[in-house]
């Protein structure tokens, strides 16, 4: 080997070994660097268990009074609930007709006063007996299907009588001839059941088209004369029309002598509307017993305008027989208003023109068989 290269190979190697040694040495500082970095204290990113613990107890008494404040409230409503089912099942529909010896409005006393003041009471009072529909019909069960029906029953209570009548009549008429037919027949209906020539019926106040005010002398002669003040008033639904009448037994402006006869009587007919040219009427009324301004009639007087044999001693036999006579006739009388009510009708239909309101009835009735 030539000795002239020597020394300059072994500059170029020890120059390569001293930049590897630097290149190692520049590592070693970063790697100590990052030691250091590494070993340097820093604060910890985790809870101590002492503030763990804490949390979690909090949490545990929070979760404890919501559950326990969820389980009163439930508990609460829970005796709400049971009271409130209670309360409806003894508020719940009467079974038993309106009474006119229970009921507080069952009083009518109209005061002498101007028109506005007597349109104002009528209109009240017929609200009155409007707004208690609902109660009247609860407790009754009418025929499912369309067919006529009428049910009669008396009851007696310390010697006092009692009439409940129902009744169903279906109409192959529109809504609006049967409020117009209903309207007109019971307004003749005195004077086409008693057959009078003159009208047993005298109109004391008509102050709107949809609110009538009459006296009706139902029958009897003195000292049993029997009259009854009847306040009549309409009232229209989107598919039906209630006509409400209600007895006034007193009133200042038109007074009856203390010994007529009177009677509280109350009345609901609703008509529904089941078709175009199909109607359903249904009626419940109520007749108390007679009374003057001294009181409830006897039983023994009542038989006598009844015109029942004056020998009849028995209390029980007496009642019985006063039962009988009064739904016999009241289911008579209730189907001649529904032959009435369709004669009407058929009036109705057959005028062009508006139909008067009284006496139209009577030539075509006498001329019906």
């Amino acid at each position: 080997m030539n000795d002239t290269f020597q020394p300059k190979r072994l500059a170029c190697i020890k120059s390569k070994k001293v930049r590897e040694l630097a290149s190692l040495r520049r590592q070693i500082f970063a790697l100590q660097e990052q030691l250091k970095y590494l070993q340097q204290p820093r604060p910890s990113t985790l809870l101590p268990w002492r503030d763990v613990t804490a949390a979690i107890h909090d949490d545990t008494v929070a979760e404890v009074q919501v559950n326990t404040t969820l389980r009163r409230r439930r508990q609460s409503q829970a005796r709400l609930c049971e009271y409130l089912q209670q309360w409806i099942a003894s508020m719940g529909p009467d079974r038993r007709a309106p009474s006119a010896f229970l009921e507080s409005w069952r009083h009518s006393h109209l005061f002498a006063g101007d028109d506005i003041a007597r349109t104002l009471s009528y209109t009240w009072l017929l609200r009155q007996v409007y707004e208690s529909r609902h109660r009247a019909f609860a407790h009754l069960r009418f025929p499912t299907e369309h067919r006529n029906d009428i049910d009669v029953c008396v009851t007696c209570d310390d010697d006092r009588l009692q009439i409940h009548v129902q009744t169903q009549q279906v109409l192959p008429y529109s809504l609006e001839n049967v409020s117009r037919g209903l309207w007109i027949a019971q307004e003749t209906l005195c004077q086409e059941y008693f057959a009078a020539p003159d009208d047993p019926t005298a109109l004391l106040s008509t102050p709107t088209a949809d609110v009538q005010y009459t006296r009706e002398n139902v029958g009897g002669s003195a000292p049993m004369h029997m009259v009854n003040n009847v306040l009549t008033g309409r009232f229209y639904e989107p598919n039906a029309v209630v006509l409400c009448l209600r007895s006034v037994l007193s009133d200042d402006l038109f007074p009856t002598a203390t010994s007529t006869w009177r009677f509280d009587n109350k009345e609901w007919t609703v008509a529904e509307r089941l078709g175009p040219q199909l109607t359903r009427c249904r009626t419940v009324y109520t007749i108390d017993h007679p009374c003057t301004a001294a009181g409830f009639v006897s039983l023994k007087e009542l038989a006598a305008l009844r015109q029942l044999p004056s020998d009849i001693k028995d209390p029980f036999v007496l009642e019985a027989r006063l039962k009988q006579v009064s739904v016999h006739k009241h289911v008579d009388q209730r189907q001649f208003f529904m032959r009435h009510l369709e004669r009407t009708l058929d009036a109705i239909a057959r005028h062009a023109g508006p139909v008067p309101q009284r006496g139209v009835l009577v030539s075509s009735h006498h001329g019906t068989t």
